[in-house]
């Protein structure tokens, strides 16, 4: 009985609590199951928040809220402090247990008062708070000079330029074909050639028209023009906007009429854009997006082309302009000189590996530190130290260059003269090419030959490695294998060690395949084996019934020829 009492006890207290609360006068079990709804559409919101990207932070007094937009509001004031609520296909939203505020044509600062006013005029005093928790997702259209125009769905938070930015992507799908792929590689190879013959150059080489001229219709029938070159340099969103349903986004051709404005000498980006009214020096100096090291910020100039003048700026490190901003001119160009005394670094380090006394990095000079001075410095080489096999690597673009093998392939062998049986063997060693220094330790440690003394550069790993005392012998040989090295000893002697050729040897395409940089060399009986060599004794080729029958009958064709054109000869000169 007791605790029956006490159960009823604390129910009374509950459902007192809950009457205190304007709204709610009696227990509202339907708050219950919602709150356990709202947790679990917090999880599916969650979640699909965490599968589309939200492109950009949003700006509440440049987004525009529409029908799909999930807002949170919290209000202190009530029991169940936390809603979650979407936004009806009407633009409208409905606060539980308070009304509907509708929110046609407003931003979301704008919709965040009118619900807060809507709360406050139930709840005198009322705290609440109103946030964006996912936006919506809407349909758009993309035309004009992009490289995939058409229809997309993106989230609401994507601003103009990012729209942009994808739709130019260029890469291959599962519907592209092979034709369509190499095009697209292509295209991607250009632009990294012309990026590279323009680096450190001072200079663009492309000049912008559309950036600043982008159409944007709204389905109402409203229009603007973007401008992300302002966008970029003002961080103002009315010059990048949010997207929205049905808008028309168009992308305008370059038009080379139209006069340019342009940055260039010591900056991270020297730009080119399209001349607009209102354009002033301050802005053109923020699209150099910073200043390289070298920069000469007592040489700063702006050619104002209608005046025929030239004005000295003031700026500091970050590009700021530190006197009255000046209206720009079409044609206008801000220059930023480079300081003279920028030297390049004549200092460096090379790495010594493997078999010398002091193995370490040591400090060089660049072009003028020779390859004995460093061995001097290490202590010289071990016992263990086998010269025929040591090696330098030097740092080299091609480790890191970003174009494709392809693109390499083509580049070198535009200008060559090689026949078509020829390319393969070539393509094989581009692909792999290494970044070696040709050096002959013997000649400098052994023989003292000064004029193979190679001097090194910074970055250069030498390499002294250990004697490996054997040959392997392989291919067409009775007895392949490992053969214990010995000095002085030919290509022939080796191959004896293995038990000789056997029946289905090619013997004289035998050859030896040098341990410290595999390149193939005949064995010719003066020409000396080194440990760590390998020597390869192939088969003959292999070659199919049929292609030997057409082998014949080409023959036998020619030979048919030859012998008609000499008989139609001799009865002609007869």
């Amino acid at each position: 009985m007791k605790k029956i009492l006490l159960i009823f006890g604390i129910f009374l207290c509950f459902n007192y609590a809950n009457s205190q609360v304007k709204g709610l006068s009696s227990f509202d079990l339907e708050n219950l199951i919602k709150g356990d709804a709202i947790e679990q559409l917090n999880s599916d919101q969650m979640s699909n928040a965490m599968a589309m990207p939200l492109g950009n932070v949003v700006d509440a007094y440049c987004y525009y809220v529409g029908p799909g937009d999930v807002l949170l509001i919290q209000n202190l004031s009530s029991l169940n402090q936390k809603d979650i609520t979407v936004v009806s296909p009407e633009n409208k939203v409905v606060i539980p247990r308070i009304g509907e505020v509708d929110l046609k044509g407003k931003t979301l600062a704008e919709a965040r008062e009118l619900i807060l006013a809507k709360i406050q005029g139930n709840t005198k005093d009322a705290l609440a708070f109103v946030s964006l928790y996912k936006p919506r997702n809407v349909i758009i259209e993309v035309t004009g000079n992009v490289t995939n125009p058409g229809t997309y769905t993106y989230p609401a938070s994507f601003k103009i330029s990012t729209v942009i930015k994808f739709a130019n992507q260029i890469k291959p799908t599962a519907t592209t074909t092979l034709q369509q792929g190499t095009l697209i590689n292509q295209k991607t190879e250009k632009k990294k050639q012309f990026d590279e013959l323009f680096s450190n150059s001072g200079i663009s080489y492309l000049s912008s028209f559309k950036t600043r001229n982008i159409l944007v219709i709204n389905s109402d029938g409203s229009s603007s023009v973007a401008d992300l070159d302002k966008a970029a340099v003002h961080n103002d969103a009315k010059f990048d906007p949010y997207i929205r349903e049905g808008v028309q986004i168009y992308i305008p051709y370059d038009n080379k009429e139209v006069p340019k404005i342009s940055i260039s000498g010591s900056v991270i980006r020297p730009y080119v854009t399209s001349f607009k009214k209102g354009d002033f020096a301050s802005m053109l100096l923020k699209l150099g997006g910073g200043l390289l090291e070298e920069a000469d910020l007592d040489n700063v100039q702006l050619i104002l082309p209608d005046d025929s003048k030239t004005i000295a700026l003031k700026i500091d490190n970050k590009l700021n302009l530190q006197q009255d901003d000046i209206e720009l001119q079409p044609g206008s160009m801000i220059i930023i000189g480079q300081k003279n005394d920028v030297r390049k670094s004549i200092q460096g380090v090379v790495s010594v590996i493997g078999n010398v006394n002091k193995p370490g990095v040591y400090q060089i000079i660049n072009d003028k530190t020779t390859i004995k001075e460093i061995i001097d410095n290490c202590g010289g080489f071990t016992s263990e130290a086998y010269l025929p096999l040591a090696t330098i690597v030097r740092r080299d673009k091609s480790i890191t260059d970003t174009k494709s093998i392809n693109y390499l392939l083509m580049e070198k062998f535009k200008n060559s003269n090689l026949t078509i049986y020829d390319t393969t063997r070539y393509q094989i060693d581009i692909m792999m090419r290494e970044p070696r220094v040709s050096c002959d330790f013997e000649a400098i440690f052994i023989k003292g030959n000064q004029n193979s003394n190679i001097t090194l550069k910074d970055g250069d790993i030498i390499r002294i490695p250990s004697n490996p005392r054997t040959v392997f012998v392989f291919g067409q040989v009775k007895n392949p294998g490992y053969i214990t090295f010995l000095e002085g000893k030919n290509m022939k002697w080796y191959i004896e060690q293995a038990g000789g050729f056997s029946e289905n040897s090619k013997k004289k395409a035998a050859r030896i395949i040098r341990g410290n940089n595999n390149t193939w060399v005949e064995g010719n009986d003066d020409v000396l084996v080194y440990a760590g060599d390998e020597i390869y004794v192939p088969s003959p080729p292999n070659i199919p019934a049929e292609a030997e029958a057409q082998t014949w009958i080409m023959l036998s064709t020619i030979a048919s020829t030859v012998f008609g054109l000499f008989n139609v000869i001799y009865w002609w000169t007869r």
